[in-house]
């Protein structure tokens, strides 16, 4: 997957003064594209590296987040990935570094940063960086909508939406109840209350072998709770309940007789019996399991934890996850059945409740045809959603299309990130990015330029445009 990802310190770095430090930073082993352009043009012309701050487009593409003057950024390419550096003179200026590769370990961040700070503090006069500070810290993976979410929906509809947390209990017995039969199992002894084994296992008929794995699986992941029953073995009929069998060593217990037959319990027929743990309880409870098994698959992809978002409400049927891919919501329906029209119009509007940026449905059967069909019909109709739901059938064919999708998404934001750093520099980079990463998206994604400038000396030299004062730019 291609990972970006960025640090940055409060910083203010003019950008003449980032042009300079580019210009030291390009004598080691970090080539800044466009600098190194710069550098080429002024040799070109006879010139040293002091006239490359200088140095710029007549024509600049005026960047959507910042006005001409006021961010500049260059791209390093190297071992297979692209590095960036970007300063920002906005009302709360920083400097940024970053780098977008295949795979999730940015490893060479640091050295980069290190080296970034390094060239600023050789190439400015002391007076300038004397007070600045150049502390490094990570950019936040996830935005602060979700913690803005969790507030307005707790404030304004009454849900509970809590971070996501995964601890071992659950993981376990989440993956011991994705098999059908093990749930089909562990729903009869909840609507029981209490069951024997051999009942559980006289209906399953052929069968049978699956059932006694099922429930010693159960058993194992603590989703169950064992009992002993004593019974008579002349009648059939349960005598007491044992916590364990070696209760009836207990010459309380051992001297008990069974008031039918008038044997002993030692005497007696002893036979396992069921009942729903709490952890069954919790587990199966607005099927849980289900967003913990997800839950366990998205961030096996790459998403972080700390960018989802339970549903942990009681009652109504609201959205099940929330999550946060690389700032945009998506929002995730799960059905341990199949997901029918009648739960199409209530997750559309969810959808366009929440403002979500893709949709999800997961189910451990079937999208009906009819469900389907309310999507397409909604999204003709310009409601709601501009594209159909992401389908996902059969909760083993979650991560292959998750990760799909989600590796696209992450594809999208390094293309955008890094088109961005490069269009201060008034030159399209992307042909570049695409000659260096296999990123489809790159075709698709566009900036909002704005508009063109025009330098005050290029101006001049032309003379002025008609109505135009020197000021005006």
């Amino acid at each position: 997957m291609l990972a970006l990802k960025s640090l940055r310190t409060h910083a203010k770095v003019d950008v003449a003064d980032l042009k300079a430090s580019l210009v030291a930073l390009s004598d080691g082993p970090w080539k800044p594209a466009f600098t190194e352009s710069q550098r080429a043009l002024a040799r070109c012309a006879g010139a040293g590296d002091d006239l490359v701050p200088k140095l710029g487009p007549t024509f600049a593409l005026r960047p959507s987040f910042g006005s001409p003057g006021e961010s500049f950024g260059d791209l390093i390419f190297r071992d297979g990935s692209a590095y960036y550096v970007f300063t920002s003179l906005s009302e709360d200026p920083f400097l940024e570094v970053g780098v977008v590769q295949p795979g999730a370990d940015a490893t060479d961040l640091d050295e980069f940063a290190d080296a970034v700070k390094q060239a600023i503090l050789s190439s400015l006069d002391g007076r300038k960086t004397r007070h600045m500070r150049l502390d490094w810290s990570a950019v936040r993976t996830t935005s602060t909508q979700l913690d803005n979410l969790v507030a307005s929906e707790r404030e304004t509809s009454g849900i509970e939406l809590q971070r996501a947390r995964l601890d071992s209990d659950e993981l376990k017995a989440a993956v011991v109840l994705e098999p059908r039969t093990t749930r089909t199992i562990l729903i009869e002894i909840s609507q029981a209350g209490f069951a024997r084994e051999q009942d559980i296992l006289a209906r399953r008929g052929k069968a049978k072998e699956e059932a006694r794995e099922a429930l010693n699986e159960l058993k194992s992941a603590g989703l169950v709770g064992v009992e002993y029953l004593v019974e008579c073995k002349k009648a059939g009929t349960p005598i007491s309940r044992l916590q364990s069998p070696d209760d009836l060593s207990d010459p309380a217990v051992a001297r008990l007789k069974c008031p039918g037959c008038g044997r002993t319990f030692p005497e007696e027929s002893l036979s396992e019996a069921f009942s729903m743990s709490e952890l069954g309880k919790r587990m199966t409870r607005k099927s849980h399991w289900m967003t913990v098994a997800v839950t366990s698959r998205l961030v096996e992809i790459g998403v972080p934890i700390e960018g989802i978002l339970w549903n942990i409400s009681e009652g109504g049927d609201e959205v099940d996850l929330v999550v946060d891919v690389v700032g945009d919501l998506w929002l995730f329906e799960l059905k341990d059945r199949e997901f029918g029209a009648g739960d199409a119009h209530p997750f559309n509007y969810r959808q366009v409740r929440y403002k979500a940026a893709k949709a999800v449905v997961i189910t451990t059967e079937k999208v009906s045809p009819d469900a389907r069909r309310v999507f397409q019909e909604l999204s003709r109709e310009g409601r709601g959603q501009r594209s159909n739901p992401i389908y996902v059938e059969g909760l083993e064919n979650t991560e292959p299309v998750l990760t799909q999708e989600i590796e696209a998404a992450y594809r999208r934001q390094a293309a955008r990130k890094l088109i961005r750093v490069g269009s201060t520099t008034g030159i399209d980079f992307r042909p570049l990015l695409k000659a260096h990463f296999e990123i489809p998206e790159l075709e698709q994604e566009t900036v909002d330029y704005g508009d063109y400038f025009m330098s005050p000396a290029v101006f001049r030299s032309w003379g002025g445009l008609g109505g135009f004062a020197e000021e005006d730019l």
